[in-house]
């Protein structure tokens, strides 16, 4: 894995700058995901189907990955290592649900900021608030979140490494390492007191950001997500996902097996990758 990095455009304005062009003029990403869900007049919800620990499925115009469906947590690890990317317009994103209704996200971009019209790579934070429930003349209940936080920084060389989020105090911290051993805690937001659920919590590949796409023609992307369980870092129980955030590709292959995965483009990869383990704590 590359380790050179170059990390710059962080000023005391950034925040609001990558916002504002984000709400004005759509030039900074902004990678995002809006709850909308539909309920009916049912009389009692049904349990969830237990899920295969191990397979392969095929994924079409969402994003790919695996979803955690373990305990709450405080903390997640997510390794990811692009071996093959074509066309280089992706993003890898560890994206987690709290308890308490916020949902967050830690993504490694191609296009991580704009620059004189160029897309330089690196990370980004997301942070959307709690949804808010209305209900309609109808009985359909429909609920939405919004973005409340939006920062990112740029990072050569990251093609291979690791994206962190800790809960720890009310504030969730945002991080990476590209050498599995330290980590780089580039943000910061307070959420509350919460812990990470598995419901809408991934690791995914999808478009650069923006509810953009990737069209691959050649792919091959390792993935492994890793919990913290209060004194060690363990494999996530998890399953193939297609879906879990608004950027997508257009086909793709996922093989998963305990935690581990591979996205592949146009033939699937019919093995467990070899990933590594987190060498740092959260």
């Amino acid at each position: 894995m590359g380790v050179l990095r170059v990390i710059g455009l962080v000023f005391l304005g950034l925040f609001l700058l990558t916002l504002a062009l984000v709400i004005g003029a759509g030039i900074i990403l902004l990678l995002t995901h809006t709850h909308q869900t539909q309920a009916t007049n049912q009389t009692s919800p049904q349990p969830p189907k237990p899920q295969p620990t191990q397979g392969l499925m095929r994924v079409t115009n969402q994003a790919a990955g695996i979803a955690y469906i373990g305990p709450n947590t405080t903390a997640l690890a997510g390794y990811y290592c692009v071996n093959t990317a074509i066309p280089n317009t992706y993003s890898i994103q560890l994206n987690a649900k709290l308890s308490n209704g916020y949902w967050i996200q830690d993504v490694y971009s191609t296009k991580a900021y704009e620059v004189n019209g160029v897309g330089e790579p690196g990370f980004i934070e997301a942070t959307w608030s709690p949804p808010v429930c209305t209900t309609m003349s109808n009985g359909v209940i429909s609920c939405q979140s919004n973005p409340v936080s939006l920062y990112s920084v740029v990072v050569y060389g990251a093609t291979c490494g690791w994206l962190i989020i800790r809960i720890a105090n009310g504030i969730a911290y945002f991080g990476y390492s590209l050498d599995g051993l330290n980590v780089h805690w580039y943000y910061q937001y307070p959420v509350g007191n919460a812990t990470i659920i598995g419901s809408d919590t991934t690791l995914v590949v999808g478009g650069y950001g923006n509810w953009e796409g990737v069209n691959f023609t050649n792919a091959n992307i390792i993935l492994a997500l890793y919990y913290w369980n209060g004194s060690a870092w363990l494999p996530a129980p998890s399953f193939g996902v297609g879906g879990g955030t608004g950027e997508w590709v257009s086909n793709a292959w996922v093989y998963w097996d305990d935690g581990r995965a591979v996205v592949s483009w146009p033939e699937p990869v019919n093995e467990t990758p070899l990933a590594p383990s987190p060498g740092f704590t959260p």
